[in-house]
């Protein structure tokens, strides 16, 4: 064996530890940032049962999205009017079972569920009468078919405009289309029926979340996926031919969805949205998801604030009345134009730098649009009759992508750790080699002599992992992208050896890595 690097000690980059990709912690809730009518009553709900403050957040501004996603719009710049932004929103609670995701649901469902039992009402008073109407419809055709029977055997030669207009009948009802807020389980097909009779917009709320994802992800299921992906925009009509159902028209396809989940399910489904490189889009587009700590107090035990509950109740009323126009939109005050433009430059610079992992770069992409559905959904709590999206709501609106952005970090990065094999072998070096000789001799000889450590097994090399066949380490460009992080993080250094065959490229250890096991310990 020949080597021309015996004597020579290599050099190492600077050692650094690993970056902190994940949110350790949840970040705290923005009561400071939120409208007071909605931050007073999550507050005192939050207290009183004794549950994540966003919990209740999420459902109750989802479902004021829901309310108004298709009455209006947002328009961006001021001098763009090709761009309009549908303030609709997806919303996502995580947490392990019994933190009290359903009942936090449930309450901030109220106001809402509580409109659609009211259509349910109007809508079977209107399905009386549509069937009473018939009745008549089918009396008045029975009645009329006799007579024209009988005038047409007594005048074989009437004209039949004249037959028509002595013996016409009243035209037959059309059933109605039932008015609807919500869903629970639909069919695909039932679904776009729904959003057919209703352009204004439908809430699905699916238990768990996770289930119903993956069921779009099935290869019959792409029509169906495609449908929810168009709903979440708003913004686009949407028509479906079929063979036996004929033509189906959605004058604007306005979907909003809500749900739960919990954490080991969903990291699942993100590491496989990781693994084709960021997915499709779809869990994205919740960009209400929040995944908080859990909370350790008991609930107070007090009655709900009365005045609370009325001003929560007449907010839910004027977001219900809000009437529809289909050429109204909103614009930014003149300081909430500069606010939107600075938080634009600022999401472009962070999602176009290269440096976040693809998921969380599509998951950040959308931000535009929840920042300005936040700002008018806030602008309408404090002010139903507003004309502009007022400067304190983009405040409140940017705080709340930041505090949104912590909690997708948390999310996505507690399974898509760029560094995820390089800690792995970091890790897991008492498989790769004798790393209590590693100990031993790193102080007396230095591994970083490239003969020294080849003699005695103390490096890394690409096959040897491979043979390992760990998870995410399976293939030579996985372990030569973790490789080359570790190198960049000064834990490794990479030497060629050269031999009699094919030279072999190998890695050697820093001994200052005896640093990271010591603080890790």
């Amino acid at each position: 064996m020949t080597d021309n690097s015996t004597s020579s000690n290599i050099t190492f980059n600077d050692f650094k530890y690993f970056p902190n990709q994940a949110e350790e912690t949840a970040p705290r809730f923005p009561y400071e940032f939120t409208p007071r009518i909605l931050a007073d009553w999550i507050q005192d709900t939050a207290e009183i049962k004794s549950m994540p403050p966003d919990y209740i957040a999420v459902g109750l501004i989802t479902s004021l999205a829901t309310l108004i996603a298709g009455k209006t719009k947002v328009q961006p710049k001021r001098n763009d009017p090709s761009w309009l932004v549908t303030p609709n929103l997806w919303g996502m609670i995580i947490g392990r079972p019994s933190t009290m995701k359903s009942p936090a649901l449930k309450l901030s469902l109220k106001y809402i569920q509580a409109f659609e039992n009211q259509l349910r009402v109007e809508n079977d008073d209107l399905l009386q009468k549509f069937n009473f109407d018939l009745m008549v419809h089918d009396a008045q055709e029975k009645i009329a078919k006799e007579q024209i029977k009988k005038t047409m055997k007594n005048r074989p030669g009437i004209d039949m405009e004249v037959l028509r207009e002595q013996e016409g009948v009243i035209p037959k009802p059309e059933l109605p289309q039932a008015k609807r807020l919500l869903t629970n389980d639909p069919t695909q097909e039932k679904l776009a029926e729904l959003c057919s009779y209703n352009p204004e917009g439908i809430l699905v709320i699916r238990d768990e979340l996770t289930g119903w994802l993956r069921s779009l992800d099935r290869h019959d299921r792409s029509n169906d996926k495609a449908f929810n992906l168009e709903g979440w925009n708003g913004n686009v009509p949407y028509t479906t031919d079929r063979i036996g159902r004929g033509t189906q028209h959605i004058e604007n396809l306005t979907l909003s969805v809500l749900g739960g989940t919990q954490p080991g399910v969903l990291n699942k489904y993100i590491q496989e949205a990781v693994s084709n490189q960021g997915g499709d889009g779809l869990l994205q587009r919740f960009q209400l998801m929040v995944y908080p700590d859990v909370v350790q107090e008991e609930g107070n035990g007090n009655f709900p604030n009365d005045d609370y509950q009325r001003s929560i109740n007449k907010m839910f009323d004027n977001f219900y009345s809000l009437k529809t126009n289909d050429f109204d939109f909103f614009r930014f005050d003149e300081k909430g134009q500069k606010d939107f433009n600075s938080f634009e430059k600022e999401l472009f610079k962070k999602t176009r730098s290269g440096d976040l992992t693809n998921v969380l770069e599509a998951h950040l992409g959308k931000y535009l649009v929840l920042y300005c559905s936040l700002a008018l959904i806030f602008t309408l709590v404090e002010d139903i009759d507003a004309t502009e999206i007022n400067s304190k709501a983009c405040e409140d609106a940017n705080y709340w992508c930041y505090y949104l952005e912590k909690h997708a970090k948390r999310i996505y990065g507690s399974v898509e750790d760029p560094y995820f094999g390089a800690r792995k072998i970091v890790d897991r070096l008492s498989n790769l080699i004798d790393f209590g000789k590693f100990i031993e001799t790193s102080t007396m000889t230095g591994t970083n002599n490239v003969h020294f450590a080849h003699a005695n097994n103390l490096y890394l090399s690409i096959r040897e992992i491979q043979q390992k066949k760990w998870s995410g380490l399976k293939h030579s460009d996985e372990i030569s992208k973790a490789l080359d992080q570790l190198q960049d993080l000064g834990f490794v250094s990479k030497a060629l050896m050269e031999t009699q065959g094919r030279n072999k490229m190998i890695y050697l250890l820093n001994p200052r890595i005896l640093e990271y096991y010591y603080e890790s310990e």
